[in-house]
């Protein structure tokens, strides 16, 4: 089997046909202390993220949330459509993110289906790269033999990205790690939201066993359901999946947000899974069992305090590339490319939300 051919996620399956994801490799550090590879500086930083993908929201949320962009921390976006990366080669079948400029021809699928516009991307302004493949190259190129050999054979070449400009290399591709850089490591820096933290000590533990559960269960127990190959390993996806969010929801009835009565990271984490549900999971990954609009009434309430309080949240979504990404990048799941029609999450978070507790019967 050619490498190409199983470098996206769909490929992380194990015998019994659950989806496995794959551990990111990059992992060092922003860090102020003394003679660190990667200090916290101004404009030394670029973030490579997607609209569409639930990970690269986080780190696109918590910059604006602590005003580090566009001041401090430059963005690119990239298209929601997959494409070839490597066009020209025949025995590359690798099919991953693109960058584009608004002025671009509209992108095909994958497959050669649809037109899609290229709305909302901002290219590669630091490297002219043409796909996101091609930053994980150049970084790879750097690393010295034994660092190489630390890494898996198989690198998915993932969003988000936190790019140092001065080195041309990744520093980390792990969202949960960048978010937590960005929540303290630049706060020396003009202007930063130095009254905002996402990761208190104080609240650590409670964050920490909740990230947890809702990791395995809500953020990744969607792609359990969506990737798997086998109905063993859906229906046991399935199940965690709705039994995680009934947690959830019980949560919520008594608590205006996860871990108490302030925004923590673990909430970020959570909404940008819970804002592609409806329109995405709930079709595309099978999750048929609820929506949050029509059945989780304390979630969705939730998410609209999460969004009429701190607005930069409700700024980060896109709908549009979301459905479009998810319904046209994989062939195997929607070989035509066809995008149902959908209202989107942010006509529902308008309303207004209830204070907590909650004094009505959840309807699940």
């Amino acid at each position: 089997m050619a490498a190409a051919a199983r470098s996206t996620a769909l490929a992380d399956v194990s015998k019994r046909g659950a989806f496995v994801r794959t551990v990111s490799p990059f992992r060092k550090c922003v860090s102020s202390e003394p003679d660190a590879k990667h200090p916290p500086e101004s404009q030394r930083y670029h973030l490579y993220v997607s609209h569409a993908c639930p990970w690269a929201n986080r780190a696109v949320i918590v910059a604006a949330l602590k005003k580090l962009s566009p001041k401090h921390l430059s963005i690119s976006v990239v298209h929601p459509t997959w494409q070839r990366t490597r066009p020209d080669d025949p025995e590359d079948t690798h099919c991953g993110w693109a960058f584009a400029s608004e002025s671009d021809a509209p992108f095909t699928s994958p497959s050669g289906f649809g037109s899609f516009a290229c709305k909302d991307v901002v290219p590669d302004t630091v490297n002219n790269c043409k796909f996101v493949r091609d930053l994980y190259d150049l970084s790879l190129s750097k690393l010295t033999d034994e660092e190489r050999s630390a890494f898996p054979a198989q690198v998915r070449f993932t969003v988000p990205i936190l790019w140092d400009k001065k080195l041309g290399v990744i520093v980390n591709n792990e969202s949960s790690e960048i978010i937590r850089m960005l929540n303290t490591e630049f706060d020396n820096l003009e202007g930063v939201d130095t009254s905002l933290d996402l990761y208190p000590e104080a609240k650590r533990a409670a964050i920490d066993e909740a990230n947890e559960w809702i990791y395995d269960g809500i953020n990744n127990g969607v792609y359990k359901c969506g990737f798997a190959t086998s109905q063993e390993a859906y229906e046991e996806a399935y199940n965690n999946l709705y039994e995680s969010l009934n947690r959830l929801e019980k949560l919520l009835t008594d608590s205006p947000y996860v871990a108490g009565d302030t925004l923590t990271e673990v909430d970020v984490r959570l909404f940008v899974t819970l804002a592609r549900f409806d329109d995405v999971y709930t079709v595309y990954f099978k999750a048929t069992g609820g929506a949050i609009r029509t059945d989780f009434p304390a979630i969705l309430n939730y998410c609209r305090r999460l969004c009429q309080l701190h607005p930069e949240i409700a700024q980060s979504i896109n709908s549009e590339h979301i459905r479009v990404h998810y319904y046209t990048s994989h062939p195997v799941l929607n070989h035509y490319a066809v995008v149902p029609i959908g209202r989107g999450i942010e006509p529902f978070l308008s309303e207004p939300f209830q204070p907590v507790p909650l004094y009505f019967i959840p309807t699940r």
